[in-house]
């Protein structure tokens, strides 16, 4: 079986999970001040022992197991932090095991389970499930993106030569907190949905004209595998490129990222300023 069917199966198993948590489950604060739910931690060992088990050389970084889980429950694997017990690690898988958990415990539908795969420093592999709309959106080494659900069937996403013209209906996903430190002068619908990975993979599709990103190594990896096998491209508001080897001490993306089809990152780069001198 292909690495990519391998984790398909992995992820729907663990969608089912997180479908009989959904809208029975508490949560608590992190150190972060962000959620985790039981949904969280408990999907998150089952991915990584999964992984493990299908991938024994691989490493693995998982937003919800620190080090010392890790390594006690499953002592050959990557820390949390990055740093290989294997030192021969050419592959390290990056688990979010609910992206959008704050949407999960609020019971709306918009979250995902989300697994990449980092080669060095190269997303080569994303896989984001949706399980309330059962939608898959992956790819791999050698595999274009596909977008696969059970009403619209399995599809090729390529927004390479998108140049959208943006209108009153065009939809632009950006994070709630935007608004506090941005200006975007944008005509359409901005929607915060609460997940990177949604917004990756509504901007991959081609339904999103781009997005606002912000996050940690395992909000970014899958998506941008994806995104770049489907044509496009993410960048900071300096234009510059995602630098992930800042990211493997689990510390955040500082400031805003754009992604979209390249005309569209332009665009929305140039309609963007900060509020304190209105300057990018």
């Amino acid at each position: 079986m292909e690495r990519i069917e391998i984790v398909k199966n992995i992820v729907k198993k663990a969608g089912r999970t997180a479908l009989d948590y959904f809208g029975r489950t508490t949560g608590s604060i992190k150190s972060d001040r962000t959620i985790v739910t039981l949904a969280d931690i408990e999907i998150g060992k089952f991915l990584t022992q999964q992984l493990q088990g299908e991938f024994p050389g691989y490493g693995i970084i998982n937003e919800e197991i620190d080090d010392e889980d890790v390594n006690k429950e499953t002592p050959d694997l990557t820390s949390s932090t990055g740093i290989p017990i294997k030192q021969d690690n050419e592959y390290t898988w990056i688990i979010d095991p609910i992206d959008g958990t704050s949407s999960f415990y609020c019971r709306l539908p918009v979250w995902c389970i989300a697994v990449g795969l980092l080669k060095g420093l190269e997303p080569v592999l994303g896989m984001i499930y949706m399980p309330v709309m059962d939608e898959f959106y992956y790819t791999d080494e050698n595999i274009p993106a596909y977008f696969e659900s059970g009403r619209w069937g399995k599809t090729v996403m390529d927004i390479s030569g998108r140049d959208d013209h943006f209108i009153e209906e065009s939809f632009l996903g950006i994070i709630s907190t935007l608004h506090k430190t941005l200006n975007v002068t944008f005509p359409g619908k901005a929607r915060a949905l609460g997940s990177n990975s949604a917004n990756f993979c509504y901007v991959s599709r081609g339904d999103a004209v781009g997005a606002f990103i912000r996050g940690h190594l395992w909000d970014l990896v899958m998506g941008m595998a994806i995104l770049k096998k489907a044509g496009g491209k993410i960048f900071s508001l300096n234009r510059k490129p995602v630098d992930l080897a800042e990211l493997f001490d689990r510390s955040r993306l500082s400031g805003f990222n754009i992604i979209g089809s390249p005309a569209n990152v332009e665009k929305i780069l140039g309609i963007t300023k900060h509020k304190d001198d209105n300057s990018i």
